[in-house]
Order: structure tokens, then sequence, then C-alpha cells
């Protein structure tokens, strides 16, 4: 399986090799496109860097490639609407298709689209992402160079929100502010709790991140929380970058710790290259998985989403948010798989065309960015004479021998067999009842000998540093405090693979906590990392 990202200035892909016998094997490349080149997306320019990427990758001499394709919002133009109340689920489609076309500047009937539902606080949101002709002819024009064939297309905004969206409150609207942290510039992309906020992508110059990070902070809308990722991002420090940023800041790495991400990346070998390849490690493990994604089919103008349940969506009208980029691309009706839907690239050449299914479109309340979406449903294949007549033989057989079953069953031969011996039915021995087993003790351990990782999960200044100090008194080692990866902790978190550790701890936070720590198991068996909750103020 390959994975090819075409990104707003870099390219990336992954490969896995799984042979029958052996390990699999992966090979992995990126290029950076240069910030002249990566201004405009030119077949002829990329062209130069996707030949490095595969060279990089020792992908040249492959033959025909199968790839599943990543693209940067660059290529995509996002608008978020708000789906009004009073629409039956089986017109939310069309409701979609008629605010697209009708009533969103730059959006043309030609132009492919996805989209999925995201229920909040009982509104339904559509997040659609919508990918012109113009474009997805210059994609597959560029890949057709190669001899590189797509099977899905996924936008990467859905990846990247996944890998951080558990950290997100879903009762409150505040944006959060994505950063990629790259060496000579950065991007970034504003999201909220439904997802994608906007489609707009930040650019910022890395050499004077601070300054242009106090720009975001001030403009409209004001992000509550910074998450970065990128090359740089391992080596901020989460306070002072904080205070001088003046938001609340989360580096991405310490989020993936113990997640799902990070066991596919150590699976496949790239644990130490997590974040130059979150995207395509998010989409390796989803694909294992089978969870569904929002995807555009290649070779066809029909928009792919996974199917959902039907659910009539109890919604406000809100202004949607405006498109960011805009080509031309046709809109089709939905397709209906059970797993990560994908859009089209198509070629600025002759398609083969795909005959149209009749969208069947459901929408269901989920948590932001569950993939809950529209889809057509395909007609049933007819079945042949020859099939039918042998299923009505199987069945007329089966009657038979069940018929046949039944009678034998229903005999008596106590009448005409004599009682033998063997036959008799044993006497029942007693059911021994089991021993209890005494709990064991907690092997007493010293606090000295413990160390500490303190995080503030609620957000008040100074409240790691107050609880170190309490416990260095008590005799603990504290090596480390630092902000949790999220501020909405209402009980205070203790994690450690030693249960005395934990007990110990209970006891000596009893005077300052106002309930009981809840206990998370860990590998570490003589330390632990304390996640200070509301109930620690």
């Amino acid at each position: 399986m390959t994975i090819l990202s075409l990104l707003q200035e870099s390219l990336h892909i992954v490969s896995i090799n799984k042979p029958y016998f052996g390990k699999a094997t992966t090979s992995e490349g990126s290029v950076t496109v240069s910030p002249e080149h990566a201004q405009q997306f030119d077949v002829d320019v990329w062209a130069t860097y996707v030949k490095k990427l595969l060279e990089k990758a020792n992908r040249t001499n492959k033959g025909k490639q199968k790839v599943h394709l990543v693209l940067g919002q660059r290529f995509f133009t996002f608008v978020r609407i708000d789906i009004p109340v009073e629409t039956p689920s089986g017109g939310v489609p069309e409701y979609i298709r008629h605010h697209l076309f009708e009533s969103t500047p730059g959006i043309s009937p030609q132009d492919s689209y996805i989209y999925e539902t995201v229920t909040n606080r009982g509104t339904v949101y559509a997040n659609v992402y919508v990918l012109s002709l113009q474009t997805r002819a210059q994609v597959q024009t560029l890949l057709d160079l190669f001899d590189i064939t797509v099977e899905k297309i996924y936008p990467e905004a859905p990846l990247l929100f996944s890998t951080f969206s558990h950290t997100l409150n879903k009762n409150k609207t505040e944006p959060v502010f994505f950063l990629e942290y790259g060496q000579y510039q950065s991007t970034g992309l504003m999201f909220d709790a439904q997802g994608l906020f906007d489609g707009q992508v930040r650019l910022l110059d890395s050499h004077a991140i601070i300054a242009e990070l106090k720009k975001i902070v001030t403009s409209k809308p004001k992000p509550a929380r910074l998450i970065v990722s990128g090359k740089l991002s391992t080596e901020i420090r989460q306070d002072s970058f904080t205070k001088e940023v003046g938001m609340w800041t989360n580096p991405l790495h310490r989020i993936l710790q113990d997640s799902v991400v990070q066991k596919k990346a150590v699976s496949i070998q790239l644990q130490e290259h997590t974040l130059a390849y979150l995207r395509e490690i998010t989409l390796l493990h989803a694909l294992d998985e089978k969870k569904e994604l929002i995807s555009f089919l290649p070779q066809t103008t029909k928009a792919y989403v996974p199917a959902t349940p039907t659910v009539t969506p109890p919604i406000r009208t809100a202004p949607s948010v405006a498109p960011v980029v805009a080509p031309e691309v046709t809109p089709e009706p939905v397709t209906e798989p059970e797993e990560e839907p994908t859009k089209t690239p198509e070629q600025s050449v002759k398609l083969e065309p795909t005959p149209p299914v009749e969208p069947a479109v459901e929408s269901e309340p989920t948590t932001p960015v569950s993939s809950t979406i529209s889809s057509p449903t395909a007609p049933l294949p007819t079945s042949s004479p020859r099939w039918i007549i042998m299923a009505i033989v199987m069945l007329v057989t089966a009657g038979i021998t069940l018929g046949i079953a039944y009678g034998v069953s229903n005999l008596s031969f106590s009448s005409f067999m004599p009682q033998l011996p063997f036959l008799a039915k044993p006497t029942p021995s007693p059911t021994p009842q089991p021993t209890a087993t005494p709990t064991p003790t907690l092997a007493p351990i010293a606090r000295e000998d413990i160390s500490l990782s303190i995080e503030n999960g609620v957000g008040t200044t100074g409240l790691a540093g107050t609880y170190q100090e309490r416990l260095t008194d008590l005799g603990y080692e504290v090596t480390t405090t630092g902000n949790a990866d999220n501020y909405d902790y209402t009980a205070t978190v203790i994690k450690t693979g030693n249960r005395a550790i934990y007990e110990l701890l209970k006891k000596d936070l009893a005077e300052f906590l106002s309930g009981t720590p809840q206990y998370e198991t860990s590998t570490d068996t003589d330390s632990a990392v304390i996640i200070l909750g509301s109930d620690s103020e």
C-alpha cells in the first residue's frame, strides 16, 4: 500500500510492502517545494519534485503504481453549511447542492464535492470540500506522467483533525490554530470542535514565528489554543512558547504519546518520523482499521461518501463559511461505501465516464469529525437463472433433510431396546467449591524512590509549580512540570504502572484535592504522571 501526499509546500510518500513470507518493509521519502514554486501549482514544475520524491523512496522503476492520494487544503475550496432544522434527512443532499451552486460564489456545477455531517449541541453542520475540475485535471495530468493510478483522494484537514480532536471541549466554540512549524516557512489551519473552521491556509515566516503568531492571536477569529506540529515543534518549550505567543500551546508530539497513531508509526518503523509523516501514518491506521473517511473516487465526477444511518437533523440556521479555494469541478451524486469516501481527480484530457448513481444521503449525530456523510445507493446486480435454479434445488434438499431429521427425533426406541447399564444416566458428582484467594499486599515503596511528572490540566497559572513544592516537601522527586494535552480535566489523574505508588500519592494528595484522583495504568513502575484537574484548585 502506498500513500502519496501533495501538500502546501512539500510532497511525501510512504509505501508498505507486505510479502507473503517475512516482515513488512517500509519505504518513505519527502521533498520540500521551494517557496516560489509552492505559490502556484504548475504541473511541469511540480513534476520535477515528484521525480525527486520517487527517486528518494526508490519507487522510480516500479512500473504502474497505485496510490492513495492525500491533497493539501490548498487544492480545495471549503464551505461549512448549517442545515436548517426543518430539513428532512432525505433532503440534506439537495440542500447542500443548492447552497453550493446557487449561493456560494466561485463554485460551479462542474465541480466535484464531498461532505461530512457533524452534530454538536443540537445543530447539524455539513463540512464540504470542493475539488474543481481544473485542479483535478491538473493533478491527474501530473500523476499520469509517472504512470501513477489513484485509488482514492483524501483532503488533509480531516486527517489532521483526527489526531487532536479528542482534546477539544465539545461544549465550547473557540477556534484552535493548528501550526505546522517548518524550518523556513510554516503553515496553519483553523479548526474548532466541528472540524475545519475555514479553508484559509495561513503562511507564516518561521524566522519570525512569535511575531507571526501574535498577529493570529489578535485577528478574527481569535484562537483559544495553539497546537504545534512539524519538524521544529519538538524543540519549543511549552511554557515559554505559551507566554511569548499569548495563547495556550500544546505540542502535538505530547498529544500523540501512547496514541493509535504513535503505535502505528512504531509498527511500520517510522516512530522517529511521526510528525513528518503524520497524514500518511494516520491514513494507514484508518485504512487498516477500516474506518470511514471522506474521500473522492478517481476517474469520475461523482463524490463518494460512506453510508450513515438516517437522522433528521435538528439545527439552527447559521452563516456558512466562505470557501477558500474554488476551482471548477463537477459535483455529482454521491456513492455509498462503508469506508473512507473519496473524491476524484479528473484529467484535462478525456476521462472514462462513470454511470451516475442516485444519492441517498443520511446524516448522523456524532461528535465532531466523525465522518457522517451521505452516499448514493447503487443498483443491485441481477441474478442469473442458473443461480436461481441452484438455489431452489438447495432449498428443496434442505427441506427434505430437515423433515427426515424431525421424524427420526420423534421415534421412541425405548420400547424395543433393553435397558443397558452403559446407557444409564450418570449420577452427577458434587461441584467443588472454590477456595478464596488471598488479596496480595502491595509492596511498600519509599517516596524518595518515586520520580514524578506534574501536568497542569486546568490552565491555572502556576498550579503545577504549587504541587511541585508540596510533593517535594513530602520527599518525592519531581522531574518535570508542564501543561497537559488539554485544560478540560475535572478530576486529577495519576498514571503509573505501580498500584502502590498510586495509593501512596492518593493518601498524600488527599488534603489538597476535593475528590479522589483517578487511576490510569502505564508501563512505568517507579514513576508517575500527575495531571491536575479542577479538583486540585
